[in-house]
């Protein structure tokens, strides 16, 4: 039931609302667990041995494509690059999800972040730019096998999807990519050349930020 209402909250308009309710939904799941798992004698007898239910945001919108567990650091890196490249992923969240954990944890300086769930990222990400009028460009690539990251470095530019159309002005930044034990990118945390202030600041009001980098 909670998938259901999930997916209809994917219908949202506004990228904002749409993942505050995504949120209140992932949150609501989460209490469910800890009332199941804590308080059973609570449940009628039928409903005792049920599966502790997981965050809708966690669970992937197309079970039919399947998970490919360590490949080669090079490999996951050449699909990364592939993504940024061929699918401007960080405007469309066209990504290739068969090389994240579905319960991946997207962190970052917005305020909105942490996202954990790959289809809440992919949700609030797809719906967030106007994709005609912006753009995520790569700049760089690399990998350490002794840490399993993968780092990227690049710049966007674009058109939010609210109702006033603001601009994002062009900035830089960087991703790491961490691959755990589940041979899966289980992290993404990304940093900013810019202060949240500054980008915030120009994005919705056009003014200039104080405190810079």
């Amino acid at each position: 039931m909670l998938n259901r209402v999930y997916n209809k909250s994917l219908s949202i308009k506004c990228p904002f609302f749409r993942r505050r309710a995504a949120d209140t939904i992932d949150s609501t799941t989460l209490i469910l667990r800890f009332l199941i798992s804590r308080h059973k004698s609570l449940l009628p007898g039928s409903l005792i041995s049920t599966t502790l239910p997981t965050p809708p945001g966690s669970i992937p919108a197309n079970t039919a494509i399947p998970k490919t567990p360590h490949l080669p650091l090079s490999k996951i890196a050449s699909t990364i690059q592939a993504d940024w490249e061929n699918n401007n992923y960080y405007i469309t969240g066209r990504l290739t999800p068969s090389i994240y954990s579905s319960s991946c944890r997207f962190d970052g300086p917005d305020p909105d972040m942490p996202v954990v769930g790959l289809r809440k990222y992919l949700s609030a990400t797809s719906n967030l730019f106007d994709h005609s009028q912006s753009l995520a460009s790569l700049t760089s690539i690399t990998h350490s096998p002794a840490t399993s990251t993968i780092t990227v470095t690049w710049a966007l530019e674009g058109v939010i999807m609210l109702p006033w159309r603001p601009r994002v002005h062009p900035y830089t930044g960087k991703t790491v990519y961490h691959v755990g034990e589940s041979g899966l990118v289980e992290r993404h945390e990304e940093e900013w050349d810019i202060s949240v202030l500054e980008a915030f600041g120009k994005t919705l009001f056009n003014v200039e930020g104080k405190g810079g980098r």
